[in-house]
């Protein structure tokens, strides 16, 4: 059984960190797996984490948007069994190969909630099309679950696998003293709201700083609230981390503050290094950090900034939490995803 993992390029992101954690745990079962990028859009580190662990990743080298990307693709998808899309446009161009009478078992994952073609008829109905030449559509939540059957999708074709990470890359450091540094892992995107955290920054003590990974089109945005809230020499971006679970030894507390998630991957992660992790109060977060981490009204920094308080002034408390957070995470391991997603390849 040939499975081919398709996905635009290996850039930042939910989906594809996910496959650079699934796919390898599936090679080292023995099972035919490869990877197909439309582009490489600068995802080196990435792909040669894939290489390093013996899985064949292929790369058209092609405009995402592009008639030629199309084609090569149909001609590389001629011999799978199976053929796994992840993302748009990918999402489109398997289901259009498919439909031109492709033979290859046809499934994708719902990583998100919402996109950007939610707010235009016209891509809601074609949505609503691609999805029925899929033979099964996994969703990464029960809320993303959802959010696929309002759209039409049959609720006998999805199945729910929450994502998985390799717990063994993240490692609680014993006996963690205050570095008085907080951060978030994420992408500096409107939905990931780093902006209430740049505002919990005044209502805190002057030595706690915040630290941002990841990159995107707000960091300007970003930079100039911190600016005007005078907090800017308090406020750290990193940009994209190649080793983050480097970053979390180097936080005491993990705040993921999105408006709207399909999964909170970051939370596991940062909950596997035995960090303390503050969530906004989301369906899709609060299904992993409940009981176990700290919810927060979303948007309220005020309750942030008290919660971040109380861990730094409770050392009980911030054992406590961190303790909760790392046994939590053992729920979410890679090898559990990994049998749940074979066990739709055999259907």
């Amino acid at each position: 059984m040939k499975v081919i993992h398709v996905i635009n390029n290996l850039a930042t992101g939910g989906a594809e960190k996910l496959l650079t954690d699934l796919i390898p745990a599936m090679r080292e079962h023995q099972h035919n797996v490869e990877v197909l990028l439309i582009n490489d859009d600068a995802s080196t580190h990435n792909i040669q984490v894939l290489r390093h662990a013996g899985v064949p990743v292929k790369i058209l080298g092609k405009p995402l948007y592009s008639l030629s990307a199309f084609r090569l693709l149909k001609t590389e998808l001629q011999n799978a069994d199976i053929v796994h899309a992840h993302l748009f446009p990918t999402f489109y161009y398997a289901a259009l190969i498919k439909l031109l009478g492709a033979k290859f078992k046809l499934i994708t994952t719902e990583h998100s909630t919402t996109n950007k073609r939610a707010g235009k008829f016209i891509f809601r109905m074609t949505d609503r099309i691609m999805y029925r030449f899929y033979d099964h559509v996994i969703a990464i939540s029960d809320d993303v679950r959802h959010s696929l059957i309002k759209k039409g999708v049959a609720k006998k074709k999805v199945s729910v696998i929450s994502n998985g990470t390799d717990l063994l890359a993240f490692k609680p450091v014993a006996d963690r003293r205050p570095l008085h540094r907080i951060g978030m892992a994420g992408r500096l995107k409107h939905p990931k709201n780093q902006d209430v955290i740049i505002r919990a920054l005044p209502l805190l003590p002057e030595q706690i700083k915040a630290v941002f990974a990841g990159a995107g089109d707000r960091l300007n945005e970003l930079s100039k609230l911190a600016a005007d809230l005078g907090v800017a020499h308090r406020v750290d971006f990193i940009g994209i981390s190649n080793d983050i679970p480097s970053f979390y030894k180097d936080i005491d507390i993990h705040i993921f503050a999105s408006h709207s998630e399909g999964f909170g991957l970051a939370c596991i992660e940062s909950m596997a290094a035995g960090v303390p992790t503050v969530a906004s109060d989301i369906p899709a977060l609060s299904v992993i950090v409940n009981g176990h981490g700290i919810l927060f009204p979303k948007d309220d920094e005020k309750i942030l900034a008290g919660h971040i308080r109380e861990l730094y002034d409770n050392n009980g408390l911030y054992r406590k939490v961190a303790d909760a957070c790392y046994l939590r995470a053992q729920d979410f391991s890679v090898n559990q995803t990994m049998e749940k997603y074979l066990q739709i390849y055999q259907l």
